[in-house]
């Protein structure tokens, strides 16, 4: 029988690490349910829906990681910044199916009784998240008298939360509050000394939920978001050592369930840093003693929190071996790795590389030769197990793809088969018969790009809804209309392309549902597949980049469309044309992001045409990063072939129809080019012939394109 596990308790443990992100030790959640449950009581709820407002209440901050916003909302007064907790606390509990059916009341449990009434929700909904408002509020108003008697202050605190009656809060959940708060006891049991045992009362009353392992390992996962969202430069790390962990495991002889046991750990092994603050985490500098002593504290502080969890004590166990190190006086022996559990040993090998991995604040990211040197030595010093390093070693690239979140083991299969014969920047994987410093360029450069700390970002939510909704045969112009119209910033995009003059047949579109029929579903869904792209991708830090860049892309799609249209390529399909154009470079956002300095070279020459010389000053390639977003974001393998071979003259076997595809992206590149008044040297070098024989395409032709797409002159067409 597979074993059991008490969602009850599970909560009730690992809410603790939402209170710490405050920096104290004060129940802040647990005190928020308290209230709330007893204002339940007074309401005459059900013993379930009193169990849900502890859930709630305990759960109801995870979207908040930062000491300093977790400080704000501990104000009387509300913080102008509330809305993006609730919304990524929101995001969080959907990822879990039993927290899913709670997403709506932490969304909106800062939300005012006045726009709450105007909400489409449920009256339960609604009552319940104005009723966990209510008593974060109460808790606000009574942190800072927790070193008094609460009983001094409660008049003050009714009085301050009744002045918003109608207000903030909805008169019946505010008289409940009144109501229980007249009396002495409540505010006695709200203390810090006797606030334990009121918890212990009330969880003893509630009953077992038991929940299976999966279930565990997804609201194990949702932890992990928080902790790693602490520090910019942990993003991704808790995830990816608990993959990696199970992945070594399973190597190593692990059997199912300790491999899975194996990955919440990983999940969770920094739980405890929630209550690191936040300049630790990210100060540039050394760590002082003292500073250095707080961080190495987080270790402790997890093992405290996952020991509480029937089931999970193994797992405290591994998590604190694997910090006992770090938290020992220099000088001090610690226990030796060998005799320390298996499971601890693995944990320590995958939290150690996937570290090592990514970026810090005091270093960049360490390259794989490095990595692994490091790793044999950890095991020459008895820190680390020499099996798992080894078998880490002997699969790399699977280790690397679990531990960077990119599928390296597909890109490399795919680059493999399609090696250029002849290409401005060095191919992924050596093909049959190159020379050995060609083997090693290679594989330099993909070790630079994939130790650089940069970020492949996911497919979003919304296009995986497209995806769909393109899959049911009974999906429309409206079904379509009703999902971009959930997010501002895509109809706009979809507005915007419905009234260029591509696309301009005289109708007014001024609905979504107009822009999606105009368009058609599947053009609709390239511009709103392109759109998230631009936004995933998009960095404030570099503006004037972004801008050249977007610019670019737009100018370049609009003419894929244009010349695919005008020449009737009936082989490419107009949303393949729209999509190659917007996605042909988005590589340049990424190594933007990442350097300053290929931000600003891009900003300054106000266009892209110096790419591959910047590709090859900062040791990267645009092409590699735009097919691993490609791919990431399921484009069909003709277009990530077309991202990764656009600049090959001479590129390997590709898929149909992608050899055309690049030659249209050239044509509408070097009209682009002329358009700007610029020289373009890559179309005399080569790139003419290419179009031509693959097109069709005269110089004649490009210029009557040219002189008719400057006169406006281009007719309506219908879709292809």
């Amino acid at each position: 029988m597979s074993q059991r596990f008490d969602l009850r308790l599970l909560i009730y443990a690992l809410s603790d690490a939402l209170d710490l992100v405050s920096g104290d030790n004060h129940c802040h959640g647990k005190r928020v349910a308290l209230i709330a449950v007893a204002c339940g009581r007074q309401l005459g709820f059900s013993p379930k829906v009193k169990n849900l407002l502890f859930y709630i209440s305990l759960m109801r901050d995870c979207g908040i990681s930062s000491t300093a916003m977790q400080r704000k909302l501990l104000h009387a007064v509300q913080d102008p910044d509330i809305e993006a907790h609730c919304l990524a606390g929101a995001r969080l509990m959907t990822q879990s199916v039993l927290l899913a059916p709670l997403a709506d009341i932490v969304r909106h449990h800062h939300t005012p009784w006045t726009e709450l009434q105007k909400l489409d929700l449920g009256k339960e909904a609604k009552i319940l998240s104005n009723l966990v408002f209510l008593a974060d509020r109460a808790n606000a108003l009574i942190v800072p008298h927790l070193n008094e008697p609460l009983v001094a202050h409660k008049e003050t605190i009714r009085h301050a939360l009744n002045a918003h009656r109608n207000e903030l809060f909805a008169p019946g959940q505010l008289d409940a509050f009144l109501a229980v708060s007249a009396s002495d006891g409540f505010w006695q049991i709200l203390e810090p000394a006797r606030i334990q045992g009121q918890l212990d009362a009330t969880l003893a009353r509630m009953p077992a939920h038991p929940i299976a392992l999966a279930g565990v390992r997804q609201i194990a996962q949702l932890f992990a978001q928080v902790a790693d969202a602490k520090s910019p430069y942990m993003a991704g790390h808790s995830l990816r050592v608990g993959r990696l962990a199970s992945y070594l495991g399973e190597l190593t002889g692990v059997p199912a369930q300790g491999c899975a046991m194996l990955e919440i750990a990983g999940l969770l092994h920094d739980l405890g840093k929630l209550q690191t603050p936040d300049e630790i985490l990210n100060k540039v500098g050394a760590l002082s003693a003292q500073e250095r002593a707080q961080l190495d504290r987080h270790g402790l502080v997890g093992f405290r929190i996952l020991k509480r969890v029937p089931g999970l004590e193994k797992v405290a166990v591994w998590t604190a071996f694997l910090h006992a190190a770090n938290a020992l006086p220099a000088g001090v022996p610690g226990v030796r790795r060998s005799s320390q559990p298996r499971e601890a040993r693995i944990l320590a090998v995958a939290e150690a590389f996937q570290a090592m991995l990514q970026e810090r604040p005091h270093r960049p990211p360490m390259t794989p030769p490095i990595i692994i040197s490091t790793l044999r030595l950890g095991v020459a010093n008895d820190e680390l197990d020499g099996l798992v390093v080894e078998q880490l070693v002997k699969h790399v690239d699977a280790c690397w793809s679990l531990a960077s979140g990119i599928d390296i083991g597909a890109w490399k299969t795919v680059t493999a088969e399609h090696q250029p014969r002849q290409a401005s920047v060095p191919s992924v994987t050596a093909s049959t018969g190159q020379c050995a410093a060609e083997e090693d360029e290679d594989r330099r450069l993909v070790e630079a790009v994939l130790a650089s700390g940069i970020h492949i970002p996911s497919m979003p939510a919304a296009l995986k809804g497209l995806a769909s909704l393109r899959a049911d045969p009974d999906a429309g112009p409206r079904e379509f209309a009703a999902l971009i119209n959930k997010d501002v910033a895509l109809a706009g995009a979809i507005f915007r392309v419905a009234n260029s003059p591509v696309f301009h047949r005289g109708i007014k579109v001024d609905t979504i549902e107009k822009a999606v029929a105009v368009l058609g579903l599947k053009y609709t869904e390239a511009v709103v597949t392109s759109e998230a792209m631009r936004h995933a991708l998009d960095d404030p830090a570099s503006a004037q980049a972004m801008k050249v860049l977007w610019d670019h892309l737009s100018a370049v799609a609009e003419l894929c469309v244009r010349i695919r249209t005008k020449l009737k390529i009936s082989s490419i399909t107009l949303e393949n044309a729209y999509t190659i154009g917007m996605f042909h470079d988005c590589g340049v956002a990424l190594l933007s992001k990442r350097y300053a300095g290929y931000a600003r070279s891009i900003g300054l020459n106000g266009s892209c045409a110096s790419i591959l010389s910047l590709d090859r000053e900062f040791q990267s390639s645009h092409t590699i990063l735009g097919q691993m977003v490609a791919k990431n974001w399921q484009l069909p393998p003709e277009l990530t072939a077309v991202i990764r071979h656009h600049h090959d003259l001479s590129p390997p076997s590709l898929p149909a129809p992608a050899g055309q595809l690049i030659a249209l992206l050239q044509l509408a590149l070097h009209m682009h080019r002329r358009q700007l008044g610029m020289d373009d040297g890559e179309w005399t070098n080569g790139w003419r012939e290419v179009v031509g024989e693959r097109l069709g395409v005269r110089e004649e032709t490009v210029d009557a394109l040219l002189e008719d797409f400057s006169q406006g002159a281009e007719a309506l067409f219908a879709h292809g």
